[in-house]
């Protein structure tokens, strides 16, 4: 959890400090309003390839951990199938002792 919010924080202040860097630098630079608004479009669909690059990169990296969750509780699922009768005995061990 704390991952997935410094994750999203990078992100956040990463696009915010590209964003500001980049209209201080073009807002600054002596060039004609054709020529800046030009440079705006650019920068700006740099920035959005760059954004998109990442999503899909978490994207991924999400169904990685999606794929390895669903593969591990198949595994449980199969296991808790194949031996109920040692699994009700190991429960019941587990709640009278906690009586």
């Amino acid at each position: 959890m704390s991952q997935n919010n410094s994750v999203k924080g990078f992100l956040i202040g990463f696009l915010a400090g590209g964003t500001v860097g980049a209209i201080v630098a073009l807002l600054t630079a002596p060039k004609s309003g054709k020529e800046l608004r030009g440079d705006i479009k650019q920068k700006s669909g740099e920035y959005l390839d760059e954004a998109d690059k990442y999503f899909i990169d978490k994207k991924n990296q999400a169904g990685k951990i999606f794929k390895e969750g669903k593969r591990k509780f198949t595994m449980i699922v199969n296991d808790v199938k194949s031996r109920p009768e040692e699994i009700l005995k190991m429960l019941s061990r587990s709640i009278k002792t906690q009586k």
